[in-house]
């Protein structure tokens, strides 16, 4: 894909299941409150989205699986990403197991509900700062770093808030090199 129009608004799985794409240039996306929900997902073949650092996501609702199954993807730029109207990060990162850094510390957690599987199977991901996260509404965390199989640090747990939490089951499985 050479370009997508940048008065698009509503790229709702979009892309999903597109197998062979590879590589993506967007400009300047302004997405609405649905606009990118399973956007990329399963684009196992993904290798480079160019452009993220100018999209707009300031209405978005739902993050769920924008990024599931990107198993080639090993670096995204998420700088421009603001994350203060979203509910779900459901999946988001669900099964990016080529993703070496991820630099999610400025994404604003306080009003999501669904943290389910977010990280999991991010098998390279060695490190992850999620200082800038606090997390009073979240019900749902199961799974959350399940599979992260090289993960040894992660900042910012401190900041989690659970009280609401009724799930957490396989938060950290098979995070084997996580140590308390």
């Amino acid at each position: 894909v050479k370009q997508i129009p940048t008065g698009a608004s509503n790229l709702n799985s979009c892309f999903s299941g597109a197998v062979n794409l590879q590589r993506v240039t967007a400009y300047g996306l302004t997405f609405g409150s649905m606009g990118m929900k399973n956007l990329f997902y399963n684009c196992g073949n993904l290798t480079e989205i160019i452009g993220m650092e100018t999209w707009n996501t300031d209405a978005v609702v739902d993050m769920g699986s924008v990024f599931s199954g990107c198993k080639s993807l090993s670096s995204l730029n998420l700088s421009s990403f603001r994350t203060d109207n979203c509910s779900s990060f459901f999946q988001m990162f669900y099964g990016c197991k080529s993703l070496l850094s991820l630099d999610v510390k400025h994404f604003n957690a306080s009003g999501v509900v669904n943290l389910q599987n977010v990280f999991n199977g991010c098998e390279l991901l060695s490190s992850i700062d999620l200082s800038g996260w606090t997390t009073p509404k979240a019900i749902v965390m199961n799974g959350l770093f399940s599979g992260c199989s090289s993960l040894a640090e992660i900042k910012g747990l401190d900041g989690f808030v659970t009280s609401q939490v009724t799930l957490f089951n396989s938060m950290f499985a098979n995070c084997s090199r996580l140590e308390a």
